[in-house]
């Protein structure tokens, strides 16, 4: 269910976001590392290319 008009399913909470969720177009950052992300479309969200972290923070 989703939480707070959040837009990914998977969420932790209604700021964090996992790997593998499909996320919309934007920068994401890796909550362990800082490492950002950015996806150009609506797509699955990768794990971390610096650290293999699988949390993100949406900017």
């Amino acid at each position: 269910m989703l939480k707070n008009n959040c837009k990914c399913a998977d969420c932790h909470d209604c700021s964090d976001c996992i790997s593998g969720s499909n996320q919309e177009e934007g920068t994401y950052i890796c909550k362990n590392c800082g490492q950002k992300v950015y996806l150009e479309s609506i797509k699955s969200l990768p794990s971390c290319p610096r650290c293999g972290n699988q949390i993100f923070t949406k900017l």
